[in-house]
């Protein structure tokens, strides 16, 4: 498990969520010449944990993931896995959406530890944190309100905000 979502899947108190953000920075900034570009620019944007920017996905809600297996060749024998993941955001004004490029390896597990009182969905996006390993690809968790956990190890992640439309109010 990763810095944050180990911490927060124990129940934290402030001054441990404190300590593993001080933490997990540090290990990004140590990182971050080697991360491929677009899970830099993922990890280390500044609105990624700042709730106050509807870019940020903490509390967004899964609209959807889709699984696709890429094929080549003479007899479609060469494959590769992508994943695609939709979310609301949290202040309902834009869509996240998040490709996971050259998937080698996914966990989709779990469900109802972290709120029990919450019984719509996966609950909101919690909290989550990118890894990078040694072979160069990134691992990114994820964790659910709900108690859901992902963890997804790619080639390189692809971050998108989508600003919806505000419709006008008329006025009387």
């Amino acid at each position: 498990m990763g810095i944050l979502t180990e911490a927060y899947n124990r129940h934290p108190t402030h001054e441990e969520c404190v300590d593993a953000f001080k933490r997990y920075n540090q290990y990004l900034e140590s990182i971050k010449q080697a991360l491929p570009p677009g899970a830099s620019t993922f990890a280390l944007a500044a609105w990624h944990y700042d709730m106050s920017d509807s870019r940020c996905p903490h509390d967004a809600w899964v609209e959807h993931l889709n699984i696709a297996e890429h094929s080549s060749g003479q007899r479609r024998q060469k494959r590769s896995v992508s994943l695609y993941l939709k979310l609301l955001g949290a202040n309902h004004d834009g869509m996240i959406e998040i490709r996971y490029l050259n998937v080698l390896d996914y966990t989709l597990a779990g469900g109802g530890t972290i709120d029990e009182n919450s019984t719509d969905g996966h609950g909101d996006w919690y909290v989550d944190d990118i890894q990078l390993l040694e072979n160069g690809r990134v691992v990114h968790e994820v964790l659910f309100q709900r108690g859901y956990r992902w963890s997804i190890e790619c080639d390189d992640i692809i971050y998108q905000w989508l600003p919806l439309r505000q419709r006008s109010k008329k006025t009387g």
